[in-house]
This record gives structure tokens, C-alpha cells and sequence, in this order.
């Protein structure tokens, strides 16, 4: 990340900075959609080898191979749709490249490349993959679910003997290979007695691993995700479950209780947050560490079109249920929808530390009227666009980009890819822990906590180091001993008096004052502040007029801002 502040040399007089751009390194690929539903319905009562090529008949899963091509499991065929020119585009007319005839329900590659097809039977594909490939390993069992571990072991969601049960194969494969590992049953055929319990899987409809390598399994009827960490072992208890408060429960919880039914997919994105398709329609997201009983810190109903307690809507209406879901890289969410329709929806996904002081770019205290930077994907355009006035105020939106704490709007100064800066409202309530939602086109994406604080001080900085302060000749350089210097800052808190309003550029006119005393550090020396207030011609930016004591020693000192029994990070700044 690179932190650049723009400071020219003109003080008029008194105090000035013509603007502040804080921008990020942070660059992704390709061009962003907000929502985009691809429909590829026609001639649905006809076969695969019937029906025409780009027309699909019932999409259950999506999976993206090394090179970015999109493979759709379309009930007895598996198709996919190559990258042009480097971008995939998906059209009603877009013909794929590449038909498979096969029972298909759910997709997986592993780590050669292979394409492992799950349906009647489980059947892997090798490369090079082309239309009219056949398998090259039949495995003679329905399989539901699959997933590879970080170690390269497929796991296999299966119903055998009419209980369920998900199951570890180990390399080599064949077609009589026998698991390593059953979760849910004592075996891989005799089904336990029914009493609930950590160890018991009712109906194992989806499978996903984390970053650390545990095994989330969804299990349908048991109304709940079971949570099993490794070294795995048959028929071992679960650590954890989502959507019950006990390990011994699978009867349903109310929806505004925690509660999960009718699981159907599970992905994870980018940042660790595990998303959980359930009840038809909805999505809910959870976030890292997870734990029993856990709460949902995010939900959308595509049904309905309506997004948590916020009453965002989301960009469609689903008619069915759809099938599993995908993150790639870039955090779009991939889904299918309805009979023959495939959907992708750019969540925007701020990080779980992804709120941060503009300053410092550390997490930690927001503070009314300070400039805030949330980090990311899917945040913003790739080139980035900087906050646009109107009438004398910052806009709420930018582009497409918006942010929104406790509910609030809150105005953008600059948004791209990765990043997005914005002024936290004066009305903010210190004390109470900020939700900060990142929206794009008016869909919010998961909320990140970051607690709010009367004041949060620091300085700005040229290069990280040394402190984005003018001296008296109106220029960055050097302060002189004796004379006055002028430090620009943020989360300086509120303004006394009629105090100043969100998203206003500070007018040239009048002194916008901080409520709360500050005082202003060279090494040990306290220096005598003149003002501390809003910096005119600028949203969220609050500059500190202060004298260098005349006998301080020439050289390179810590500068420090302490307000509120506070004291902010050390920069440098040199003193001649």
C-alpha cells in the first residue's frame, strides 16, 4: 500500500492545503459488473445431444479451472466457456467450446487439472479436456458433494445404505478405492443408531475447507454446518456447529435466532468469511474465528430482494432455489438461478481488518468527521475516480461506490478496486462499536466493526515517516525554531459551537474549532498550539497551528498529537 498526501505551498495568509489524496497500490484485473444474470433457456425438453450448445437445461454448479474458463454441471453434460481475448464473455448467444456428456451434478478440479464429476457415478476427467472426452476413472457410487483438501485428498459427500456420511479417499484413485476416513457413520456402509450427536450427519448436502484446513460440512436436516478440525478421524465429533446453540440439537432455530434449514451450498471468500446458501433463497455470511452457536453477521434473501437489517435490495428476484455457490479471486459470487440461468454478483468485500485510520492505515478508533480507509475487493472501477463536489458538498456516492456506518451515509472521497476513503459522520456515536458496510450500486456487502471513539489523532504523513506539516514559508521542508508550522491531521474529534456538518467543505470564512483540547510534541518539548480545527477547502481534514519553541535544539524530532489522554503514533519532523 502507498500513502500520498499532496501538500502545496501557499498559506494565504493564514492556513491552506488545496487538496488531500490518500490513494492505494492496490490494482485487480479485468472490468466489474455489479449483477449480471446470464439466461440460457431454450428448447429445455430436449437431450444434450438434441439440444443446441449454448442452451442449458438445469446449471447445478459452476467451477473455474487454472486458466479462468467457466465449467457449468448442465444435468447430463458438463460445458464450458473459454476466456477471449482475456475476459470471459457470457452472452445468451455465447457458444461453449467444450461439451462433456455425463451426468453432472457438482464440479471440482484437482491439483493436475483433472475435471471430477460428480452424479450417478463420480468420474474424473485428465487433461488435455475436449468435447467427446471420456473419463478416465468410473467410480461406482453416487456421489453428492466433492472437495479436495489442501493435501490433495477428495472427500465425498455420500448416501450409502440410505444414511449419510462424507468420505475421504487418498491417492492413488481407482474405482474400488476404499476410504480413509467417514464422518457421520461408524463405517462406510451400517448406519449408527439415531440419537443426535457431534458425530452424526443427517443429510450431508455440501462440503467446503477453510484456510486452516477444517472441514466445514453442511448438513441439511440437521438444520446446521458442522465444523470438524483435523487430524480427522472416523466417525469423529464435530468441534463446532452454526445454526444450533448445541452439538446434541437438529431440530430448525428460528431465522432471527441463528437458525439454518435446507442447506445448500457452502463457499468461502477471499477474506475467510463462510457463506451458507440455505432456506430456498437466502445467503448468510459468518465470520472467522468461528465458534458454536455462532450468529450470522450477514444475510441476503434473493427471494425477496432484501439484504439484512439495513433493507438494502439486492440486484434480482430468484423463482427457485439455486445451486452451489463460487467465490473467485476477484469476489464476484457465482451461482445458478432459476431452470437455465447462471448469476454473478459483485459483492463488494471490505476485509476483516479492512477499516483503518487514513493516517496510519492501522486498524482502530473511528472518531466523528475523520477520514477513514476501508481495504478490499470489488470496492470500487479499477482506475479509481476521486469524491465529487456538489454545492459545497462531498457526494454520499461515488460512482457506483458507497459507504454507509450504523445505517449513516458516508461521504467518499476517493474509491478503486481495493480501496475506499470516506468521512465517518460527525453524528457517530462514541462508545458504540461502527458497522461499516461497503455498497456497490446500492447492495451492501458484509459488515466490518470498528469501535468509535471521541477522538482518534494522528497525523499525516509525506512518506510514511515524516509529517505532512508546512513552515512558515508556506512549503514542506524544515521547521524553523521560533516560528510557526502548520500539521495536517484527521480524528480530531467534533466542533465546538454550531460545529461543522458531514460531507461540508470547510469553508474559508469562519474557525472551525475542535471541541477537545490538543496539544503538539517535538521530542519532550510541548509546543504552543494557536488553532486546531477543520482545514478550509477540505472535507475530514484538520490541520494544528503551532509554534517551535526558539530553543529547541536543531535536528530530527518525534512529533506526536495527544488529545483525550490519546497520543498518536510518532512521525518525524525536522527542525533547523
Amino acid at each position: 500500500m502507498t500513502k500520498c498526501i499532496g501538500v502545496l505551498p501557499s498559506l494565504g495568509g493564514r492556513r491552506r492545503l488545496r487538496r488531500l489524496g490518500v490513494l492505494s497500490a492496490v490494482v485487480f484485473l479485468a472490468s466489474i459488473l455489479n449483477a449480471e444474470e446470464i439466461d440460457k433457456s431454450c428448447e429445455l425438453g430436449l437431450p444434450g445431444p438434441q439440444r443446441a450448445p449454448e442452451c442449458l437445461l438445469n446449471p447445478s454448479d459452476t467451477v473455474f479451472d487454472s486458466d479462468g474458463n467457466l465449467w457449468i454441471a448442465d444435468g447430463d453434460r458438463v460445458i464450458r466457456f473459454a476466456k477471449r481475448g482475456g475476459t470471459l464473455q457470457l452472452t445468451k448467444s455465447a457458444v461453449p467450446d467444450v461439451i462433456i456428456e455425463a451426468d453432472a451434478v457438482t464440479l471440482e478440479f484437482d491439483k493436475s487439472g483433472a475435471l471430477w464429476v460428480a452424479g450417478d457415478e463420480l468420474r474424473r476427467f485428465s487433461p488435455p479436456l475436449a468435447s467427446g472426452k471420456t473419463a478416465d476413472l468410473v467410480v461406482p457410487m453416487q456421489a453428492g458433494a466433492i472437495a479436495f483438501d489442501a493435501a490433495g485428498n477428495l472427500w465425498v459427500t455420500s448416501a450409502t445404505g440410505g444414511c449419510s456420511r462424507v468420505l475421504r479417499f487418498s491417492a492413488p484413485f481407482s474405482a474400488q478405492m476404499k476410504p480413509s476416513v467417514v464422518l457421520g457413520q461408524p463405517d462406510a456402509n451400517s448406519c449408527a443408531p439415531s440419537p443426535p450427536g457431534a458425530n452424526r450427519i443427517y443429510n450431508a448436502s455440501a462440503i467446503a475447507f477453510d484456510n486452516g484446513g477444517n472441514l466445514f460440512v453442511g448438513d441439511s436436516l440437521g438444520n446446521r454446518v458442522l465444523i470438524f478440525r483435523p487430524p480427522f478421524q472416523t466417525f469423529m465429533n464435530a468441534s463446532a456447529a452454526l445454526g444450533q446453540n448445541s452439538l446434541n440439537s437438529v431440530d430448525a432455530l428460528p431465522f432471527d435466532r441463528g437458525g439454518l434449514a435446507f442447506i445448500q451450498s457452502l463457499a468461502f471468500d477471499i477474506h475467510g468469511r463462510l457463506w451458507v446458501a440455505h432456506n430456498g433463497s437466502f445467503v448468510s455470511a459468518y465470520d472467522p474465528p468461528f465458534s458454536l452457536g455462532q450468529q450470522r453477521s450477514y444475510w441476503f434473501d434473493l427471494f425477496n430482494q432484501r439484504s439484512d437489517e439495513s433493507g438494502v435490495r439486492v440486484p434480482f428476484a430468484m423463482t427457485v432455489r439455486y445451486g452451489r455457490l463460487r467465490f473467485t479471486p476477484d469476489g464476484f459470487l457465482w451461482f445458478s438461478r432459476g431452470s437455465a440461468k447462471i448469476a454473478r454478483l459483485e459483492v463488494p468485500l471490505i476485509g476483516p481488518n479492512g477499516v483503518v485510520h487514513a493516517a496510519t492505515f492501522q486498524p482502530g478508533d473511528i472518531s466523528p468527521g475523520q477520514i477513514v480507509s476501508a481495504f478490499g475487493i470489488q470496492l470500487g472501477f479499477y482506475g479509481g475516480l476521486s469524491g465529487k463536489i456538489a454545492n459545497g458538498r462531498l457526494l454520499a456516492v461515488l460512482g457506483k461506490t458507497g459507504v454507509t456506518i450504523n445505517g449513516m451515509l458516508a461521504p467518499v472521497l476517493f474509491a478503486n478496486f481495493g480501496q475506499v476513503n470516506f468521512q465517518a459522520p460527525f453524528e457517530a456515536t462514541p462508545g458504540q462499536p461502527a458497522r461499516v458496510q461497503a455498497t456497490i450500486d446500492g447492495f451492501a456487502g458484509p459488515p466490518v466493526f470498528a469501535p468509535i471513539a471521541a477522538v482518534a489523532p494522528e497525523a499525516f504523513t509525506i512518506d510514511g515517516n515524516f509529517a505532512a506539516v508546512l513552515n512558515t514559508e508556506g512549503r514542506v521542508g524544515a521547521l524553523s525554531r521560533g516560528k510557526f508550522g502548520i500539521l495536517f491531521a484527521t480524528g480530531l474529534g467534533r466542533i465546538s459551537g454550531d460545529g461543522a456538518v458531514t460531507s461540508a467543505v470547510t469553508p474559508d470564512d469562519a474557525l472551525f474549532r475542535v471541541e477537545m483540547p490538543v496539544s503538539v510534541l517535538l521530542g519532550a518539548v510541548e509546543c504552543n498550539v494557536l488553532f486546531a480545527g477543520l482545514s478550509p477547502g477540505f472535507v475530514g481534514l484538520y490541520q494544528i497551528n503551532f509554534e517551535v519553541p526558539a530553543a529547541l535544539g536543531a535536528g530530527v524530532y518525534e512529533l506526536r498529537i495527544r488529545q483525550g489522554g490519546k497520543s498518536s503514533r510518532p512521525v518525524l519532523a525536522p527542525v533547523e
